[in-house]
This record gives C-alpha cells, structure tokens and sequence, in this order.
C-alpha cells in the first residue's frame, strides 16, 4: 500500500519546482496559442466580409481512441470545409481551419458561408464560427486556470526549501 506521508518526493523540492516549471511551459503553450486566435478574431473585425460558398471537403483521418482494440487503430474521418470567394473578379478556393463535422459528411455544399479577407491580400482569409471562438476562449481560460495551480506548486517549492 502507497504510504503518501513516507513518499521521499513529497518534501523535496526539487520535485515541485521541476513540475511547476514543466506545467507553467504547458500553459504558456496553450496561452500563446489562444493569444493568437485571439489575434486572428480582432483581425477579422479589420477583414472585409465575403460571401463564400462551400464547394467540396477536404477529408483527414485522424485515429479514433474510443475504436481502438488489441493494438489496431480504426480511423474517423474529419471534414473541412472547402470555401470559393471571388475578389475584384478573380476566384479563389480556401480550405477552413476548423471542422465542419467528424465521422459523417455534413451536407452543406452549396451553402454560403461569410468569411474574413484580408484587403491586401486575398488569400489570407479568416473563418469565425462558433469552432473557432470556442476553441479560442479554452486556449486562454485554461492556462489562466494552470497558471493558479503552477503559483501553489511553486509555493509549495518554496515552503520546503524554507523549512529545510
């Protein structure tokens, strides 16, 4: 049986501040990643609205964890939207960012979309859909939950170098 007052680690801490250091890069990770989509939804508000329509999809597979048996991968297929705009005449096809539908094919070719173009430069679109903002919003809530929790480990680092 695991006797968690005699675990050597417990008061050593090296321990908590190797942990705390490896959380808070985890959380800086998803920070910056979140801060970017962030960056990309502001954009959008800068882009000029288009009316796209989607055309085709574009088709990954990814490994399904929940159909896995015996070491054999059952793979899903995720689809992407596949978009065609047209700017001052000459039309363009742009595949979306985020997921359209998983497993099954959604029936939306043919149905406009609004996306984000950049001015400047056709090609640099922005998809805002309620993917993307969701995704966006749990980029940044989750390291700012982490980043409390790296704090108390960091504190904990702290009161055992102090008492030793």
């Amino acid at each position: 049986m695991y006797d968690y007052y005699s675990d050597p680690y417990q008061n050593d801490y090296k321990a908590w501040l190797l942990g705390g250091i490896f959380l808070l890069v985890i959380f800086l990770a998803f920070f910056g990643i979140g801060c970017y989509l962030l960056v990309r939804q502001i954009q959008a508000t800068r882009y000029m609205a288009v009316e796209s329509v989607v055309v085709d999809h574009r088709i990954i597979y990814e490994i399904d964890p929940d159909n896995s048996h015996f070491g054999s991968h059952f793979t899903r297929p995720t689809y992407f939207d596949i978009v065609e705009y047209e700017i001052n005449g000459k039309k363009y096809r742009k595949t979306a960012d985020t997921p359209a539908s998983a497993n099954t094919p959604p029936d939306d070719i043919g149905k406009t979309i609004t996306i984000y173009v950049n001015r400047d430069n056709p090609t640099d679109v922005v998809f805002r859909n309620s993917t993307h903002i969701l995704l966006t919003t749990l980029c940044l809530i989750f390291p700012a939950c982490g980043f409390v929790g790296t704090g108390f480990m960091f504190r904990k680092a702290y009161k055992i170098k102090k008492d030793d």
